[in-house]
């Protein structure tokens, strides 16, 4: 099954992805989490890590501030 936006309300599903790049931050690669919403496409929010994941509570943080965000 394919998703699309239209799919969804806005603020109904966010979608957090994990981005493959080829960014380098001090010759390290990262990768970049992002925060989008399903319906419009926004991006909330984002994490740049170096060879480590985000820990549950960075998570959470980025929830929170995107929800404080979304209700602007």
């Amino acid at each position: 099954m394919k998703l699309t936006p239209d799919q969804f309300e806005v603020n109904e599903a966010w979608i957090v992805a994990r981005m493959h790049t080829v960014m380098f931050v001090k010759n390290e690669p990262a990768d970049i989490y992002v925060l989008v919403d399903a319906a419009s496409t926004y991006v909330l929010g984002h994490l740049v890590y170096l060879a480590e994941a985000p820990s549950p509570q960075e998570f959470t943080d980025l929830f929170k501030q995107a929800r404080k965000q979304s209700k602007r």
